[in-house]
């Protein structure tokens, strides 16, 4: 039986020497477990380019806050990230936003709306991104 090369090289890559990709899922993992225990509902978690973490609240009612109380939100948010993320200083950006998602069976349809993004140690988010 052949096993194809990409499971092998998954293997490889799991087994051998990247414990620094099960150091970095772990984190954030354990980071989108605190901000759901933290914040309530369900969270998203994305890492781009080991530099943007993205942080998404899914079908919250948060969304619908005016918006100095989604600011405030997103400020501890952002300063939950700061404080629990054990590479925060390699991050450029933080974004927090939103997501709508509906749908039923094997369709969803989704909305996104990163709506704030704060920059290293900026305690609120950057001019021009807070709507």
């Amino acid at each position: 039986m052949k096993m194809p090369f990409g499971r092998i090289a998954l293997a490889i890559l799991l087994v051998g020497g990247c414990g620094g990709v099960r150091q970095s899922l772990r984190a954030l993992t354990e980071l989108q477990s605190g901000l759901a225990a933290q914040f309530g509902g369900q969270v998203d978690v994305n890492l781009h380019n080991q530099t943007i973490l993205a942080v998404t609240f899914v079908n919250s009612a948060r969304e619908e806050l005016p918006p100095p109380a989604r600011v405030s939100f997103a400020d501890s948010v952002a300063a939950f990230v700061r404080s629990h993320y054990p590479t925060v200083d390699s991050l450029r950006r933080i974004d927090i936003g939103f997501v709508r998602a509906a749908g039923g069976g094997p369709i969803t349809v989704t909305r996104t709306d990163i709506l704030y993004s704060y920059g290293p140690g900026q305690p609120h988010p950057a001019p021009g991104t807070a709507n």
